[in-house]
């Protein structure tokens, strides 16, 4: 009964942040046909630092990270990743409290609405994750064998955390506009937080769940600076991208097995392949009638 508790809590906490990755994605689009025109520009050598993008991406990244540890087994970095998302959260709510209190007389009916619905859907994502935090009785499973599969990971966590810090150094200029603080918080906070995220990711389910939204990163970077000006960053984009992918190859050649990366793949192929070759129940019973 106690084991069946304990393994409540980190269900729970689970699903907090599997809905969060919903909310992040409505908090994106709201964010992108209600404040995007007017937000100042931010001057980053990414696409990704963009507020919707950066967003979206946290949002896939949420999802996965849901699904990584079922029944209490986490990892021992994850309590204090989920307080940390908790408070990036927070902090998102109160600056568009602030906002709501500073624009609503001037504003138009449809900001009013979205800047409220930005309150409650940051508010509530917070108090969630706060109230479902399990606290650090966990059971970890085993380390990942797959190092450079971690090591890639982390530069990515990394490149993305000194995203952050040369968005932040431009706090001074944006925050002299009336959004300049809100979209501080909206490109700073996701983007911090997913990639503090791919610097602790060390299992072999947390490293399969956070490929895919490095490799989106690193796609959309490639498109995005490939149609505009950006050369020579798209095209170390789509190298980034190539060096993601490669991971889920069957290497190393002598145990092709032990790369996680490539099991999983393999495994999603080999459902998918049976779900468009195996007939649907009563489908192939009525075609042999």
């Amino acid at each position: 009964m106690e084991e069946r508790r304990r393994s409540q809590k980190f269900d729970s906490a689970d699903n907090v942040l599997s809905m969060a990755s919903w909310a992040l994605w409505a908090i994106a689009i709201v964010w992108f046909f209600s404040f995007s025109v007017a937000a100042p520009e931010i001057s980053a050598p990414h696409a990704i630092a963009n507020p919707s993008l950066s967003m979206i991406i946290a949002g896939f990244f949420c999802s996965a990270l849901s699904k990584a540890s079922p029944k209490g087994t986490w990892s021992t970095w994850r309590s204090l990743w989920q307080l940390l998302f908790a408070g990036a959260f927070g902090v998102m709510a109160a600056t568009f409290v602030l906002l709501q209190l500073r624009g609503s007389a001037t504003w138009s009916q449809q900001q009013s609405m979205a800047t409220v619905g930005m309150i409650a859907l940051c508010g509530g994502v917070s108090a969630g994750a706060v109230l479902t935090c399990p606290g650090t009785n966990s059971k970890p499973a085993r380390w990942s064998s797959s190092y450079f599969g971690r090591l890639t990971l982390v530069i990515d966590g990394g490149l993305g955390l000194f995203l952050c810090f040369q968005v932040f150094v431009q706090a001074a200029s944006l925050l002299g506009d009336a959004l300049g603080l809100a979209t501080l918080a909206v490109s700073i906070l996701p983007l911090g937080i997913i990639s503090l995220g791919m610097v602790f990711v060390g299992t072999d389910s947390e490293l399969v769940g956070a490929l895919p939204s490095a490799v989106m990163v690193h796609m959309l970077g490639f498109l995005i600076h490939f149609f505009t000006e950006g050369r020579t960053m798209a095209y170390a984009s789509a190298a980034a991208a190539l060096l993601h992918l490669a991971l889920y190859l069957p290497f190393p050649a002598s145990d092709p097995l032990s790369n996680p990366f490539h099991v999983s793949m393999k495994k999603d192929l080999m459902s998918f392949y049976k779900l468009i070759t195996e007939p649907v129940s009563g489908w192939g019973e009525e075609n042999e009638s």
